[in-house]
C-alpha cells in the first residue's frame, strides 16, 4: 500500500509541473465534485453488503501537505536548471483545525447516507488494537497533529497530519494482515483516507540560447482511498479527473529567499524562493475542495448502496 501511495504522490508532482497559467476562478459551493471530477470505485458490490450490516470505522484519515517542492529544466540539453520553492505563513494550529473539521465532516457525510457509524474509541481501545500497538511502527490510539514528515526524491517534502480522533495504522510497508485482523475481530468497515496536497507549479521552456524556469502557486488535491471489510472484501475509491487544481488567489507572491530558512515548517531545508500564503484564503480553498470531494463520496455510495 505505501508502495502505491508513493507512486501517486510522483505522479501528482509531475502533474505541477506541467504549468502554472491562470485559470478562471472556480466557486466549490455550485460544482458538482462527482460529475465534474468522475467519483468513482473499484469492486464496490463486494463491500456493499457490509457497509449495510456491520459498523463503519475511519480508520486512517490523513493529509500529506507538501511544504517544499522542486521543479527542473531538462530541456534542449547542457546543465539542467533547478528551482525549490518553500511554503510559509500557515501556523500549525490553523492547519489542525482544518483536519479537524474535515475529519468531522466525513463522519457526518457518512452518517447522513445511514452508514452505522463504529465507536472509534472502543474500537482502538480494543484488547486486539492495543495488541498491535507499538507506538512507532504501529498506531492505534487518539491522537493528532504533524506527526510525521516524508520527502520523495526530486520532488520536494511533506508534512503528515492527522485529526484528533480515534486512528489505526502502520508505517509498514508491508503490512501483512495488520487491517484486516481487527477488522475481523471487532466487526467493522474499515476506512483508510488520504489527501496529498501540492501548492507549487514549474514551467520549463527555453530560448534560442537560455533555458527558463518560472514557478508559481498551484495547489492540487489527490485522494487514495480504500474500504476494507471484515470479510477481506476491499474496494478503492478515486476521482478520475486527478488531481483537482484549486483556486491559486491565496497566494500573496513569491520572493527570492535570501536566508534560505526552512525554519517555519521546523527543518533544517533552505529554498531558492518562498511562497507565501495567505492562511485563512488557503486553508478555506483546501477545506471547501476536500468538502465536496467527501461529498461526492457519499453521494454516490448512497446510489451504489440502493
Amino acid at each position: 500500500m505505501m508502495t502505491c501511495i508513493k507512486t501517486l504522490l510522483i505522479f501528482t508532482i509531475t502533474l505541477s509541473v506541467v504549468s502554472v497559467t491562470a485559470q478562471k476562478k472556480k466557486d466549490w459551493q455550485k460544482i458538482d465534485m462527482g460529475k465534474e471530477y468522475g467519483v468513482d470505485f473499484t469492486k464496490f458490490k463486494s463491500v456493499s453488503k457490509s457497509l449495510k450490516s456491520s459498523p463503519t470505522f475511519i480508520a486512517d484519515y490523513k493529509i500529506q501537505q507538501f511544504f517544499e517542492q522542486k521543479g527542473s529544466n531538462h530541456k534542449g540539453g547542457g546543465a539542467t536548471m533547478y528551482s525549490t520553492v518553500g511554503l510559509s505563513g500557515i501556523s500549525q494550529e490553523a492547519y489542525q483545525i482544518t483536519i479537524d473539521e474535515l475529519y468531522a465532516n466525513l463522519f457526518e457525510e457518512l452518517k447522513n447516507i445511514d452508514l452505522e457509524m463504529a465507536d472509534g474509541e472502543k474500537v482502538v481501545n480494543s484488547a486486539t488494537a492495543q495488541s498491535m500497538h507499538d507506538g512507532k511502527k504501529n498506531i492505534s490510539e487518539i491522537h493528532s497533529g504533524r506527526l510525521a514528515d516524508g520527502k520523495i526524491d526530486g520532488a520536494g517534502k511533506y508534512a503528515i497530519y492527522r485529526p484528533m480522533a480515534p486512528q489505526y495504522y502502520t508505517n509498514k510497508k508491508i503490512y501483512g494482515t495488520y487491517y484486516l485482523k481487527l477488522a475481523k475481530k471487532e466487526d467493522v468497515n474499515m476506512f483508510m483516507v488520504s489527501y496529498t496536497v501540492t501548492f507549487a507549479g514549474f514551467d520549463a521552456s527555453r530560448g534560442k540560447s537560455s533555458k527558463y524556469l518560472s514557478t508559481g502557486p498551484y495547489m492540487t488535491v489527490r485522494l487514495d482511498m480504500s474500504i476494507n471489510t471484515p470479510k477481506g472484501s476491499y474496494s478503492i475509491i478515486y476521482f478520475k479527473d486527478a488531481p483537482i487544481e484549486a483556486n491559486n488567489d491565496w497566494s500573496l507572491g513569491i520572493n527570492k529567499d535570501a536566508e534560505k530558512d526552512g525554519s517555519f515548517w521546523g527543518i533544517s531545508s533552505s529554498y531558492d524562493y518562498t511562497l507565501m500564503a495567505d492562511e485563512e484564503k488557503f486553508l478555506t480553498e483546501l477545506s471547501s475542495i476536500i468538502k465536496g470531494m467527501q461529498k461526492a463520496i457519499a453521494e454516490e455510495m448512497k446510489n451504489e448502496l440502493k
